[in-house]
């Protein structure tokens, strides 16, 4: 079953989506404070919609 549009992704879903490895993810979270997926408090990344187009659209300028 795949997941909906609305769905949060863990960061290796999104990490596979954009082309990225998930410490990359990690990286542009210390450096664009606009990339702030939530955190659950045993530290687990879940992105919502907007946080994973931010991350693509970060993808696209890096590149």
């Amino acid at each position: 079953m795949a997941k909906g549009a609305e769905a949060f992704r863990s960061i290796g879903e999104v990490a596979t989506l954009i082309g990225v490895a998930p410490h990359v993810l990690r990286y542009w979270e210390t450096q664009f404070s606009a990339l702030k997926p939530m955190k659950r408090p045993d530290g687990r990344r879940y992105y919502r919609p907007a946080d994973v187009e931010m991350a693509a659209g970060i993808c696209a300028l890096l590149r």
